[in-house]
């Protein structure tokens, strides 16, 4: 018997934009996965600053809601209990442990993933799931790694920056997101 097959794809989702979305559908739609998990961080293991964990789960759900019930959100990282900041290497012993029958691979940039063997235990963490990386328009994909699609260059910062200043940013999130954003009063 085959095992489930979960893509989990972790970021600070603050907040979710279109991108994120089209990672999800892009996920679900390579027919490879059982279910595509957006897993918020709890808290930046270098210090950002976020908002609100429970706002981020809202959003990073509305962000997904149409995608249907193969698309979900995991508050994962909100259970874990040790010293220290989170790193990718804990939430995939989590997700493992309460899934042992469940096959995992991480979703993440080529910009992210180029740094790899800066992340925490990454030699640990490359024998425990598999990696889809994705590409993202103005970043080089790393020597060695093949990446099948390039995602356009929508930035969490700018939205913010925009949402602060009173900017439009219907081109870079839904509007379920930005409902979440202007009733929260995030980002300003």
């Amino acid at each position: 018997m085959t095992a489930r097959r979960v893509a989990l794809y972790g970021g600070s989702f603050n907040p979710p934009h279109l991108c994120h979305t089209l990672v999800a559908t892009y996920a679900l739609t390579l027919g490879a996965f059982d279910e595509v998990r957006l897993v918020p961080v709890f808290s930046h293991p270098f210090g950002k600053v976020l908002a609100p964990f429970a706002a981020r789960m809202e959003m990073a759900s509305a962000a997904v809601a149409h995608l249907g019930e193969r698309v979900t959100v995991s508050d994962i990282e909100s259970k874990l209990t040790h010293d220290g900041p989170t790193f990718t290497v804990h939430t995939v012993d989590a997700a493992r442990a309460a899934e042992p029958d469940t096959a995992f691979t991480w979703i993440v940039g080529s910009d992210a993933y180029e740094h790899r063997a800066k992340w925490h235990q990454w030699d640990r963490l490359a024998s425990m799931v598999d990696f889809l990386v994705l590409g993202r328009d103005g970043y080089e994909a790393p020597p060695g790694v093949a990446v099948t699609t390039v995602l356009p260059n929508v930035s969490s910062t700018e939205i913010r920056r925009r949402v602060a200043a009173g900017e439009p940013t219907w081109s870079m999130i839904a509007p379920a997101v930005r409902s979440v954003v202007d009733r929260e009063r995030l980002y300003r």
